[in-house]
């Protein structure tokens, strides 16, 4: 299995926002253009979700990630494709009520 594949599908997946590795595999399966990206045909069988997981897991290191994803952005800056123009973090703070214990004054939000 070529390692740009397993690399391209997590790229796919984090990109559509899917938090599944199913899912997005199970849309490559009809989906033309993650087909085109992924380099295979209509007819070629697409990878396993578990072939992925277990690379993930298994082979690849935290360091060959970090390098890979340093190598894309690199790469994308020499291309002139990132720009720090706008930058979006969200920094919502949300109290939590996850002691189930303690007793609430006033009414529920």
């Amino acid at each position: 299995m070529d390692p740009a594949v397993l690399f391209k599908i997590v790229l796919l997946q984090h990109l559509d926002g899917n938090i599944s590795l199913r899912g997005t595999l199970r849309r490559a399966q009809t989906d033309v253009a993650y087909r085109w990206f992924l380099r295979y045909t209509l007819s070629e069988e697409l990878p396993h979700f578990s072939t992925v997981s277990y690379n993930f897991r298994h082979r690849f290191t935290q360091e060959t990630i970090e390098a890979v994803f340093r190598w894309i952005l690199e790469e994308a800056g020499s291309a002139g494709t990132l720009t720090p123009a706008a930058v979006f973090i969200d920094g919502t703070n949300i109290k939590a009520s996850a002691n189930l214990n303690k007793a609430q004054s006033g009414s529920p939000v």
